[in-house]
């Protein structure tokens, strides 16, 4: 695997070379960047179109950074994010496992730290605090959205989703958050 330097920061450089007519570059989550190109393009040529786009790929990998930010879960052992805040965790060993939110930090009590469990109670407790923060705000929406407009009460779900916030189905009146 070849490293290439953009933005002065060294990166993976992955090249596919496949039967197509044009060039393409793709940033992934880690940083490398992939290019599949042409058969006959030379090395020289796919340096330079790396280079030319030099400040697209510096952009998205801050874009992609900064995404990440946002999922933490506390699995890095380091931080957490909780209603769009970043936090500091803590750990302390306890029979029982939930999670605290205090002022300044995050603390987990767990049996034991391993990815598996501070996932799932990070997760578990996300989804009581929505559950709340939902049922907090459902008579306004109720009756802003649903009886002003004499459309039937919709079911609410909650569910991990990776791409979205959350959906609506209008056919069964169904919303799903994540």
């Amino acid at each position: 695997m070849e490293q290439i330097d953009i933005g002065d920061e060294l990166r993976n450089l992955v090249v596919e070379r496949k039967r197509n007519k044009k060039m393409y570059l793709r940033v992934k989550e880690d940083g490398t960047l992939y290019v599949t190109c042409p058969r006959y393009v030379r090395e020289q040529e796919i340096l330079s179109f790396i280079l030319e786009k030099q400040e697209w790929i510096i952009k998205v990998s801050k874009k992609e950074t900064k995404k990440n930010r946002y999922l933490l879960d506390g699995t890095n052992r380091k931080e957490a994010c909780w209603l769009g805040k970043i936090y500091p965790v803590e750990f302390i060993l306890s029979k029982q496992k939930f999670m605290s939110v205090e002022e300044d930090k995050i603390i987990f009590y767990l049996p034991e730290v391993s990815d598996d469990s501070i996932q799932e109670i990070f997760y578990r407790t996300g989804n009581l605090q929505l559950k709340l923060m939902v049922e907090e705000r459902r008579k306004d929406w109720d009756n802003h959205i649903c009886l002003v407009n004499h459309r039937r009460l919709p079911s609410i779900t909650l569910k991990y989703m990776t791409s979205r916030w959350g959906s609506y189905s209008p056919m069964t009146h169904h919303i799903s958050l994540s």
